[in-house]
């Protein structure tokens, strides 16, 4: 790669995708972070084009895509760049399940919040709450989708930036506009979340919802109101808005935040991806809950078998990389298999051999 100084942001961004899977390219990321708010329409310009319809959906773009949305934090601040940002936010939002869970990571909801919550205007709330009403009556917009630009409203709640009788206000509305639809996942969700804030309102509203049969029992049942406080959790919002502050410390590190998530078991700071060195990310004693099973690592590896050039068993590889520890002999004996099975002049069709040694 050419002097890392004159390297473009768009060919940084493209590297992102290129390393191994389980590294984090945290040398790219700090380098991108460094250029400062320049580069958010870059990353917001590949974010839209990965979220695009097209043929081959999400799949070439989904990795530098998942950094790309880590990055956006940089620019949390800086005026002037809502427009994009928000019209960037309704289309992930209108995306389906699969594509936000790809784009943002299944762990990452508080930054996805904390990304919605800092487009709020402090001088102007009303304008952040009437488009927060907008992607709520978006037919295009899924469930979690709307849930997240709802639950926006609760760090500005935790962070004391809006009136309680104004949070009560808009999510009345917003279950009460649903109160024909019987066992609404979406308003499940909304009362599900009140009952850890409390309150006298919000405990009235979600017993109205309960007697409409508007809520789904089987995510939330009628009993949890009895658990749900009359008088507003000062100390469950005191945690909120402690959640929301290291929330929106990832916008601005996200790099530390990734490297805890189990998914990343590597760490790569050079900028090219064809000549990187990994180093491991040292976890804490227990960060990892559970171990797989053999029959699961069996499976994972069994998929890595059966892969070709138009099959690329990206879960499995990934899965494999948790468990790396435990799958070592078996991918050194395909490895071995692989070998002397081209010494033999035998042709086969799978890449199993040579994925397992590039995950070695």
């Amino acid at each position: 790669m050419a002097n890392h100084t004159s390297l473009d942001t768009e060919v940084l961004i493209e590297s992102m995708g290129r390393f191994r899977p389980c590294v984090l390219p945290s040398g790219v990321m700090r380098e991108l972070l460094s250029r400062g708010p320049d580069i958010a329409p870059a990353l917001i310009q590949h974010l839209t084009g990965a979220l695009a319809p097209a043929e081959s959906g999400l799949e070439p773009h989904a990795t530098e895509a998942f950094f790309c949305f880590h990055l956006l934090g940089v620019d949390c601040q800086s005026p002037g760049r809502e427009l994009s940002y928000l019209e960037f936010i309704e289309k992930l939002l209108r995306s389906d399940e699969d594509t936000i869970e790809r784009c943002t990571g299944e762990v990452t909801q508080p930054f996805l919040r904390a990304l919605i919550a800092s487009r709020a205007d402090p001088d102007d709330l009303a304008s952040f709450c009437n488009w927060v009403d907008s992607l709520v009556q978006d037919d295009r917009v899924i469930p979690f989708g709307k849930f997240q630009a709802v639950d926006s409203l609760f760090n500005l709640l935790g962070d004391g930036l809006l009136e309680d009788a104004e949070a009560v206000r808009w999510v009345r509305k917003w279950l009460d506009d649903r109160k024909e639809i019987k066992q609404d996942e979406f308003s499940a969700i909304i009362v599900a979340n009140l009952t850890d804030v409390g309150g006298k309102d919000f405990k009235e509203l979600a017993s109205e919802c309960f007697e409409r049969a508007q809520i789904d029992q089987g995510f939330i049942d009628i009993g949890s109101l009895e658990d749900m406080s009359d008088d507003r959790q000062v100390d469950r919002l005191r945690e909120r808005a402690e959640a929301d502050v290291a929330a929106r410390q990832l916008l601005l590190d996200p790099v530390s935040f990734l490297k805890a998530w189990e998914a990343f078991s590597w760490t790569a700071e050079t900028l090219d991806p064809q000549a990187a060195t990994y180093d491991p990310i040292r976890k804490p004693l227990g960060w990892r809950d559970t171990k797989p099973e053999a029959k699961e690592i069996d499976r994972w590896l069994a998929a890595i078998d059966g892969s070709s050039y138009e099959v690329y068993p990206r879960a499995a590889i990934e899965a494999s990389y948790r468990c790396f520890e435990g799958a070592i002999e078996q991918l050194k004996d395909r490895v071995r298999r692989g070998i002397e099975r081209a010494q033999q002049g035998e042709s086969f069709s799978s890449n199993g051999p040579y994925l397992a040694a590039l995950m070695l």
